[in-house]
């Protein structure tokens, strides 16, 4: 899947999961290299995820969400060489960790 695809992916779910009066900030995307650590730090389960062929793919796709609006945190493209998921859930107050 290119990235512009996986965008559309991405905002696809978004669309399947957002509530009313939600905006795209209401979503937190980032890049990992275990799903499953990241979830359980972040104490949410991922609407969607996507495996890149590269960290500079998985960077780049994060970019592009970020651009779309969502939340990435304050360091877009921040991971490290073998972080090649690109991950996203809904952020909940009091419960979801950024």
């Amino acid at each position: 899947m290119s990235i512009k695809e996986a965008v559309v992916w991405f905002n696809q779910h978004y669309d399947e999961s957002r509530k009313t009066g939600d905006t795209k900030n209401n979503f937190y995307c980032g890049i990992t290299c275990d799903l499953e650590r990241r979830a359980n730090e972040h104490n949410a389960s991922f609407i969607c995820h996507t495996k890149c062929d590269t960290f500079d793919t998985a960077q780049e796709l994060e970019k592009q969400l970020h651009a779309q609006g969502y939340d990435t945190g304050d360091k877009v493209g921040n991971g490290q060489e073998n972080s090649i998921y690109v991950y996203m859930y809904r952020k909940i107050k009091g419960v979801t960790i950024e």
